[in-house]
């Protein structure tokens, strides 16, 4: 199962989880499961083509990652993806 960490303002909408677990191989998967599991986590997470909205910013083990990949992206069941809010500032 791939571990999603989920963004503090985001939590109360997997009933104040930090992260959450689904059934992925691929990211495409990953939007899938969420959209399934979490339907008001995905409509924050998403726009209607299932990318990341732009005030967020992905990382898997690490790595920055974008979600236009998502099909071409494997996976393994120890995977981590971490959900950060982007800061914008000046």
């Amino acid at each position: 199962m791939v571990t999603v960490s989920i963004p503090n303002k985001l939590r109360e909408l997997v009933e104040g989880k930090h992260s959450i677990t689904v059934h992925a191989k691929t990211l495409a998967d990953v939007s899938e499961a969420v959209t399934t599991q979490y339907p008001l986590l995905a409509a924050s997470l998403f726009d209607e083509h299932r990318r990341l909205k732009s005030f967020l910013r992905a990382f898997l083990n690490g790595e920055a990652i974008e979600f236009e990949d998502s099909d071409r992206s494997a996976l393994s069941e120890t995977c981590t993806i971490v959900l950060l809010s982007a800061v914008a500032g000046g």
